[in-house]
């Protein structure tokens, strides 16, 4: 009888020792209705239509004449405490809160192991600085982003620039992860041309035609 109600303890503790940021992570809802918020404009995140489940601030952008050295940049609306009051006001509410990369004024052009490294960095900055409290990031280059990604690439052979991109994004996951318990949701939102038109003379000719599908490829079990 001892023995039992041993067992049964340890049971009751290890469950109740779980870690509580695991029980508790965001997941994408079912249906998700999604808008991007966009970061040069006037209105709060408290003023957005409540229909809307899944909110993307527009955008995280380079900065400093880079193309790889991420920021958010400065709100004209909101100081940085009343945003992140507004993000805890928007999860009260059960809504999920993801930054997007990107947009189509803002390359994002990964070169070499030290860029790659500085997008990592800068981006773990971000989340970091606004204490962790977005759910998710979401892909969203366009225009040049993409165009860096032309030329013979495959689903299982990216091109290095491609390659770096899906690297970075897995170590921002990891970080994320090893910091909070959390699994930091990963969504896309690629323009149709850029998924399809693989393997055609808009791949080749410079284009970046589907450029996205082998980064979906690589990230397939990490995309929400």
């Amino acid at each position: 009888m001892k023995k039992l109600l041993a067992r049964k303890i340890a049971a009751f503790i290890a469950l109740t020792t779980f870690p509580f940021c695991c029980l508790h992570a965001q997941k994408i809802p079912s249906p998700a209705f999604v808008g991007y918020w966009e970061t040069w404009g006037t209105m709060k995140l408290t003023q957005i239509n409540p229909a809307y489940n899944v909110i993307d601030i527009a955008f995280a952008v380079t900065k400093d004449s880079s193309l790889y050295d991420m920021e958010l940049a400065p709100f004209s609306n909101y100081t940085k405490a009343e945003f992140m009051s507004d993000i805890d006001a928007l999860h009260a509410l059960k809504k999920v809160v993801i930054l997007s990369i990107g947009g189509a004024n803002d390359p994002v052009y990964l070169d070499s192991p030290t860029q790659k490294s500085i997008f990592v960095s800068s981006m773990n900055k971000i989340l970091t600085d606004y204490g962790d409290k977005f759910d998710g990031i979401d892909i969203d280059l366009e225009g040049l982003s993409i165009k860096q990604f032309a030329g013979s690439w495959t689903m299982t052979a990216p091109v290095i620039q491609q390659q770096y991109l899906i690297d970075g994004i897995k170590q921002i996951l990891t970080d994320y992860k090893t910091r909070t318990g959390k699994k930091l949701l990963l969504t896309m939102a690629p323009e149709t041309y850029y998924v399809q038109g693989g393997l055609s003379s808009g791949q080749i000719s410079g284009a970046g035609g589907a450029g996205y599908l082998p980064i979906i490829e690589a990230l397939k079990d990490d995309i929400d």
